[in-house]
């Protein structure tokens, strides 16, 4: 017995812009190098925002949104390899909401083990670096890292590269979740334990005056480790007397100089004080004993010193992220102003799609986290999770102006509501889902044609059109 789908035709009848959109590459940077992505409206496309860093030193960017951009020292480097030094001007910017995501151009298309998918996205960025006019590179030995803010905390969200000589999304794991509404940073816990590096032993030389004491190693902890420890003039002290080891001391005292191994030692009495330069000397088996102990020792000390360093990144790292998040909170009426003033742009433009994501928009504000990770590459970076649509209706549908005329070469794409991505339509088919409202939007002749959720709920579908 042969199964059928049933097709519904549909008649849509879609609005347009009051005005053509009209050709503007001057106002600012919107072109995206990356060739696979073509917006549908050039003149409309999201902008980039620039900044300017010094690569030798690092910089921590904190964008209008709210997301942070960590550039360590040395962080990138030109086509050879070479590690970049000087200015390097990074292009950033961010898509949050279908209409970003649309207005970009980027596909949002995804195959898995030969099943097509569409991403749904809890955030999506691009970035892009550049000196003097010509692209740099990631060094991966410090690579950058992004905080993106959004507004969606799920788990289950994948971290996903463009991988534009493919036209595929590359899988790159999870990233870090970090709920932004918590005050307190993550403390960086450091190791309490002080590892002195052991001064290398030294056989005594014939010839050159040994001293024997005991002596208090406090002030001096390289030393502290050995025993049997005698001390030797070096070459170039002639101070020393013979008489002056008869005499009675008070005291004898220990002190670093300025040349590596080289200490002064120093006798007091109450009539007198002499010093003189020596090196820490060992002989026979204190000698194969005391490099056994510095070998010990100092395999501790570089082990300690390795820990010390990762823990001086992390403490840096949380540093800066505390640093950014400061700075966030100062800038909140600057952002604010500027956020307007897209949104009054954005308004201004696209006014009904724009007043139907107002309160998607708004619900950012109460859900701010971070998504954090690093990057091995510049170029698009999103957050997002194949979506599935499950107990979907497929309907064809022909698109009409207001006037009924036909819209027979109109390139048009279906958003729906709740579901943060794009869907284009092809042979003008669509997956429809009752229970999730649905706008469409199309561009044909400089034309942007748009089918609301308003529009949506007057066409009557429902469950029972898949009867009909």
């Amino acid at each position: 017995m042969m199964k059928s789908v049933l097709i519904i035709t549909a008649v849509i009848f879609v609005s347009a812009c009051n005005n053509k959109v009209s050709e503007n590459k001057k106002s600012r940077l919107t072109e995206s190098p990356n060739s696979a992505v073509k917006p549908p409206i050039p003149s409309a496309n999201i902008p980039f925002t620039i900044y300017d860093i010094e690569a030798e030193t690092g910089d921590t960017i904190v964008h209008p949104s709210g997301s942070v951009l960590l550039f360590p020292s040395h962080s990138m480097v030109d086509a050879a390899g070479n590690v970049v030094k000087g200015k390097v001007q990074i292009q950033y910017r961010e898509f949050y909401h279908p209409l970003d995501i649309f207005l970009s151009g980027i596909p949002m298309s995804y195959d898995s083990a030969g099943l097509p998918y569409n991403l749904q996205s809890a955030g999506m960025c691009e970035i892009r670096a550049t000196q003097n006019g010509v692209p740099v590179f990631v060094n991966n030995e410090q690579p950058p890292q992004i905080s993106l803010a959004a507004a969606n905390a799920d788990p289950s969200y994948n971290l996903y590269y463009f991988d534009s000589s493919n036209l595929h999304w590359n899988n790159r794991g999870k990233e870090d979740i970090c709920d932004f509404r918590m005050k307190d940073v993550a403390t960086v816990q450091i190791s309490d334990t002080v590892f002195v590096k052991p001064l290398t032993p030294q056989k005594a030389e014939t010839g050159m005056p040994l001293i024997n004491i005991k002596i208090e190693t406090g002030s001096v902890p390289e030393l502290a480790v050995y025993n049997n420890m005698k001390f030797q003039l070096i070459a170039s002290e002639k101070n020393f007397k013979e008489a002056d080891s008869k005499e009675e001391w008070d005291d004898i005292r220990v002190r670093k100089t300025k040349m590596a191994g080289v200490y002064r030692l120093e006798f007091l009495n109450q009539k007198r004080k002499v010093g003189y330069l020596v090196k820490p000397v060992f002989e026979g088996d204190d000698y194969t004993a005391a490099l056994n102990i510095f070998n010990k020792n100092n395999r501790a000390y570089e082990s300690a010193e390795a820990r010390r360093k990762i823990e001086n990144i992390q403490l840096d790292k949380a540093n800066k992220m505390q640093l950014a998040k400061n700075k966030i909170i100062d800038k909140q009426n600057e952002i604010t102003i500027d956020k307007n003033r897209i949104a009054k742009e954005k308004y201004e433009r696209f006014q009904k799609i724009y007043e139907q994501e107002t309160e998607m928009q708004n619900s950012r504000i109460n859900e701010f986290v971070f998504r954090t990770f690093s990057i091995n590459q510049f170029g698009i970076w999103n957050v997002d999770k194949p979506l599935i649509l499950n107990n979907s209706i497929p309907i064809s549908l022909h698109f009409k102006d207001e006037q009924g005329k036909n819209l027979d070469n109109i390139t048009t794409y279906i958003v729906y509501q709740n579901l943060n991505t794009v869907y284009p339509i092809s042979n003008n088919t669509i997956r429809l889902m009752p229970e999730n409202k649905s706008m469409f939007w199309g561009v044909t002749d400089g034309s942007f044609y748009y089918f609301t959720y308003q529009d949506f709920d007057k066409a009557g579908f429902s469950e029972e059109t898949k009867k009909q």
